[in-house]
């Protein structure tokens, strides 16, 4: 669930087998696990590189599924779905997507809001059966549904899994929102990537539906589309034949797990759905698939509004090849999760890549990049600045290039306040000099100094080895992110815990309120 350009590289224990895979055409009947059919010939090369990743044993398997001006190329997948069984993997097996879901989701509240039941400039509140959050800055209204849609409702980074074994019954949104629903900065300046928005779009869903968002997708999204391999996990058994999810360091199978709700991750699907969703967005709808939302509003899903906008649109990344072409995609990466979905709308190009492990971010750009240079000429280098997430600095509001930290005049000084968590106040003191250098010190925790990423005039973003000690990061080795804006003699935004779990190989992003002023 982070960028792909930022994953951490992890590497696979050795693969003991060599499957050649299997694969089936989108509008024929199901090919025997096993079998195998020819690929297009520009693809052969894809194939071998696919084949090589996984008896390397850098995952346990791959599915893929390519189609071009609405012809599908290719669509077969290798390795083990589960290597205690030895069950193939196949282009039908369900991998868990990660945060492609959440053009999943935004799927449905687009429908909804073409039904007339959705005002996307009206304020998310209004949708939530009495959920609310707590507005530090600016007010419900400015709090819209589209600007969670993209990511830019002021809501800081959040991720936290639940994993079945541990917590049972997880945990229900209205406590997650009543800890973490926080408006932390101004609605519609900065793009923040947050789990918890697409959390909130599920609830909205289920609120003007009247149906359980799992239902309501199952329903009114995958049964239209034709896709019968896609089905939103409950916490319950996994699917039936879905793929296992593996650490990528001990290839062990990962327990099951959720987030807090559904909307940001949590749908299992096939690449062979995953690419008939992805065609009925690229406005190359298969015969039998029946129209879920307006050719008008699949264009306005993928439009850059404001036209500043370059990162995310109503559920989908952007980004620009080497070529000037324009990429739609998102990613999904998680623990023992990391996939693909990337279509290029001017060459009516979409692929899926699926992955059951904790996939090194490179080599599943590696196969992004040979399917492209396959297909599109001069294409060689394509590459994605972005893909998904828990966030990372990078998605907090800084520029994308970031220059060399160095303090103005407004931000030297020192400064004095909290850290407000859920469930305890913590003071902060802040000494930040000219020459770039930066000291945090946390109540009964030894002064820290500053990891600078970034700092201008109105904005400062670090790092520090200091602790927000609250029961939900106890189970995780944590540092603490600064992201702060000034405005005249105060410093105010977020304090993030950003975990490590060990033994269970996970991420965990849990923001705070901070309030400084300077002394």
């Amino acid at each position: 669930m982070r960028r792909l350009a930022l994953l951490a590289t992890v590497v696979g224990t050795p693969a003991l087998f060599s499957i050649p895979g299997c694969s089936c055409s989108l509008e024929g009947d199901r090919t025997p696990a096993g079998a195998t059919v020819a690929v297009d010939p520009r693809l052969a090369h894809v194939r071998e590189l696919v084949v090589e990743e996984v008896t390397s044993g850098a995952t346990p398997s791959l599915s893929l599924a390519v189609a071009l001006d609405g012809e599908v190329l290719w669509e077969e997948a290798f390795g083990l779905a589960d290597k205690a069984r030895g069950t193939l993997a196949t282009p039908h097996t369900m991998y868990h997507l990660g945060s492609i879901a959440k053009p999943m989701t935004a799927t449905a509240v687009m429908q909804l809001a073409e039904a007339g039941l959705v005002d996307l400039d009206a304020p998310i509140e209004r949708y939530l059966g009495g959920l609310t959050l707590h507005y530090r800055v600016a007010s419900p209204e400015e709090v819209t549904v589209r600007r969670v849609l993209q990511h830019r409702a002021g809501l800081p980074p959040h991720n936290q899994l639940f994993f079945v074994d541990e917590e049972p019954e997880g945990r229900p949104l209205h406590e997650t929102v009543r800890r973490y629903g926080q408006i932390l900065f101004d609605p519609g300046q900065s793009f923040i990537y947050s789990n918890l928005g697409y959390q909130l779009l599920a609830r909205l869903v289920e609120q003007v539906s009247g149906m359980p968002f799992p239902r309501y997708m199952r329903e009114r999204v995958f049964a239209p589309l034709g896709m019968a391999d896609a089905e939103v996990y409950t916490r319950d058994a996994l699917p039936t034949g879905a793929a296992l999810s593996y650490y990528g360091v001990n290839g062990e199978p990962v327990p099951q797990n959720t987030s807090a709700y559904f909307g940001n991750g949590d749908v299992y699907c096939s690449a062979h759905d995953l690419l008939r969703f992805a065609l009925f967005h690229l406005d190359n709808p298969l015969p039998d698939q029946r129209g879920v939302l307006a050719d008008s509003t699949i264009a306005s899903m993928r439009r850059q509004e404001p036209p500043d906008n370059t990162e995310y649109g109503l559920g989908w990344w952007f980004d620009v090849d080497e070529l000037g072409l324009r990429l739609v995609y998102h990613g999904g990466q998680t623990t023992g999760v990391s996939n693909l979905l990337v279509m290029t709308p001017s060459q009516n190009l979409a692929y899926v890549i699926l992955a059951n492990t904790d996939y090194d971010a490179e080599r599943l750009l590696r196969i992004h990049r040979a399917i492209r240079a396959a297909l599109i000429p001069g294409s060689g280098e394509a590459h994605l600045a972005g893909s998904d997430s828990a966030q990372s600095e990078a998605d907090e509001p800084a520029p994308d290039e970031s220059p060399a930290p160095q303090l103005s005049e407004g931000m030297v000084g020192e400064w004095q306040g909290q850290i407000v968590a859920y469930d305890r106040e913590i003071e902060l003191t802040l000494v930040l000099d000219s020459e770039g250098g930066a000291i945090a010190k946390l109540a009964g925790q030894p002064e820290q100094p500053i990891d600078l990423s970034y700092a201008s005039d109105s904005f400062l973003m670090g790092t520090f080895a200091g602790s927000i000690p609250t029961p939900d990061i106890a189970p995780y080795d944590h540092s603490v992110r600064l992201a702060v804006v000034r405005t005249g003699t105060t410093l105010a935004g977020q304090a993030t815990a950003v975990g490590w779990r060990e033994d269970r190989q996970t991420e965990c992003e849990l923001s705070s309120w901070i309030e400084l002023t300077r002394k």
